[in-house]
């Protein structure tokens, strides 16, 4: 069982509604192949049409399960001045500039995330989760605060530039 903060459910139930319209696309599509007079033997649109159907439900059937078997749970009483999951983080590691978010177990949503950052920036975004070793290293630190991982034998050290809460 998957422990999921709210927003997160949000976006799984977000991509569970594209698969939907997705699937209804795929349905009127169908109509249209089973109806087409001139396709009575070996009809290329519905075969399409089924390998798409297949497909949207292979792609969204994880999706499902999690939301299934998800437990939510409520945001943790935290420092608001620390980071936190959802927070968009400015670092420097090892000198080099990088925007992230932080993100519990669920990488779904990630979409969602870098389009809401294309709109306030031109940067790259990077979505990691709060069990990675960059995401230990920086989870729970404040503005101005170092830290250090190992990560393949390189020892990496990160410090915290800026954080926003709210963004």
């Amino acid at each position: 069982m998957s422990e999921l903060l709210p927003h997160e459910i949000g976006f799984l139930e977000r991509a569970v509604s594209r698969g939907e319209t997705e699937n209804t696309q795929a349905s009127i599509d169908m109509t249209s192949a089973i109806d087409d007079p001139n396709s009575w033997h070996d009809n290329a649109a519905y075969d399409e049409v089924i390998g798409r159907m297949t497909l949207i439900d292979a792609r969204y059937a994880p999706v499902l399960r999690i939301l299934r078997e998800a437990e939510v749970i409520e945001y943790p009483d935290m420092d608001e001045e620390a980071v936190a999951i959802g927070s968009l983080v400015n670092i420097e590691l090892n000198t080099d500039p990088l925007w992230l978010v932080l993100v519990g177990q669920s990488q779904e949503g990630v979409e969602d995330y870098q389009r809401q950052w294309r709109t306030i920036s031109e940067d790259e975004l990077f979505v990691i989760t709060s069990s990675s070793p960059l995401g230990s290293a920086v989870l729970h630190r404040k503005t101005g605060e170092t830290s250090s991982y190992t990560i393949n034998g390189q020892q990496m050290s990160l410090k915290v530039k800026s954080i926003d809460q709210k963004w």
